[in-house]
């Protein structure tokens, strides 16, 4: 603790000639030493104080900036899984979009060139020398064998080909018997293929 010198009358003691004593005036040089380290130190402890508030403020400054870069990255990562979340949605719902407008106009068809264009399609998957039997729903069973017998130059490799009516099959289905084996062939399942091939698609641009 400092200690204070307090100068007055009654303290200091002049000599006959108005001259301080010695005495006085070395106490009075003490006083004089002791209040001028006391306001260098008061210097040095505000210096001292200045400098860690600046250092603080940058080191606060500093974490602020890191904060400020670390939540600019979550947020950036948040927007960018939005994005392709949104991109997946809309992938997905096109992909339905596309099959019901196939399906409705698949459903719209002519029920006949409907039933045709199965037959057709699963003829080219026989082999040559085949004796085949189409199995197709009766009501359309007399226009595409008519069709089909039209188309025959088409398929040079049937030995033997025949539609029958079968009730037990719908519009659009249909059963090909052969020596080589049956195949079985209507919308639903070629509905079924587009569906998946599409949503396999939706699938590998998701992986990327």
């Amino acid at each position: 603790m400092l200690s204070v010198i307090r100068l007055n009358d009654s303290q200091a003691d002049f000599g006959p000639a108005g001259v301080l004593k010695s005495e006085d005036y070395r106490q009075l040089r003490d006083a004089e030493q002791t209040i001028l380290e006391a306001r260098h130190s008061a210097d040095m402890i505000m210096q001292q104080a200045r400098e860690a508030y600046e250092e603080e403020k940058k080191r606060g400054f500093e974490e602020g900036l890191r904060e400020a870069r670390h939540k600019q990255v979550e947020l950036m990562l948040a927007n960018a899984a939005q994005i392709i979340h949104s991109y997946q949605e809309i992938e997905q719902t096109l992909t339905n979009l596309v099959i019901e407008s196939v399906r409705k106009i698949l459903n719209e068809f002519d029920k006949e060139e409907l039933a045709y264009q199965v037959v057709r399609k699963a003829l080219y998957h026989i082999g040559e020398g085949a004796q085949v039997t189409v199995k197709i729903a009766t009501d359309v069973a007399a226009p595409v064998r008519a069709k089909i017998k039209e188309a025959l130059e088409f398929y040079p490799g049937l030995e033997k080909f025949e539609v029958i009516a079968d009730p037990n099959l719908g519009d659009g289905d249909c059963q090909i018997e052969s020596n080589f084996g049956v195949i079985r062939a209507n919308v639903d399942d070629q509905m079924e293929a587009l569906t998946q091939a599409m949503n396999s698609r939706i699938l590998e641009s998701q992986t990327l």
